[in-house]
């Protein structure tokens, strides 16, 4: 089966594990693996590309892939 690219890639020669990607992301994408204790994006097919986890991320570790288009669309108002 060949893999889909990824929405959410992070960068772990500067990724520090600190998790704040992981309190950022208002959809769950990125959660800590407890078996590797590193940040991963286990449910990158949700990623809204809101881009909160980059802009919040104190190493610029993470980059969104803004070429990846949304299926869905969602209202916070």
């Amino acid at each position: 089966m060949k893999s889909l690219p990824l929405n959410v890639n992070i960068d772990y020669d500067l990724c520090t594990n600190c998790g704040i990607c992981v309190r950022s992301c208002p959809v769950d994408v990125i959660r800590i693996n407890p078996e590797t204790k590193t940040v991963e994006p286990i449910y990158d097919m949700d990623c809204m590309l809101c881009k909160l986890c980059e802009h919040d991320c104190p190493e610029d570790c993470i980059v969104i892939d803004p070429s990846k288009q949304v299926a869905h669309v969602l209202s916070w108002g």
